[in-house]
């Protein structure tokens, strides 16, 4: 988990303290549809997208897809800003905020913040080392 922070905090210090504000893992739980677990989103501009994604682009697994869990959790880490069409973020999703395995979603905002286009990662820690 510490390689995992370490990382996390290397692509935070590229963008400014900006990022700062949202940087801390939430628990979200859904007891309706049993849909739980931890989430965050920070903003990136277009010019930090691609530094970015460098970074993600030899990690993890590539997602093809979000299991219904994961979906959620990325719209209740949007929903913690306030988001406009063309924004980028970058949401980790995981089962818990101690995790060892999670994902990286890089979502753009779209329909007037009602939806999302995305590209992920599934990744463990083993993946830092």
């Amino acid at each position: 988990m510490k390689k995992i922070l370490i990382f996390a905090v290397l692509i935070i210090s590229t963008n400014g303290l900006l990022h700062a504000q949202n940087w801390d893992m939430k628990y979200y739980i859904d007891y309706d549809n049993d849909y739980r677990g931890a989430a965050m989103a920070t903003y990136y501009n277009n010019s930090e997208i691609k530094v970015v994604e460098e970074k993600l682009k030899s990690k993890g697994r590539d997602l093809d897809k979000l299991t219904k869990t994961n979906f959620w959790l990325c719209k209740k880490a949007l929903d913690e800003w306030d988001v406009k069409d063309g924004e980028t973020y970058l949401i980790i999703c995981a089962a818990t905020r101690y995790s060892e395995d999670f994902i990286m979603i890089m979502a753009t905002i779209e329909n007037d913040g009602q939806s999302f286009s995305w590209w992920g990662k599934s990744v463990s820690e083993e993946d830092w080392e």
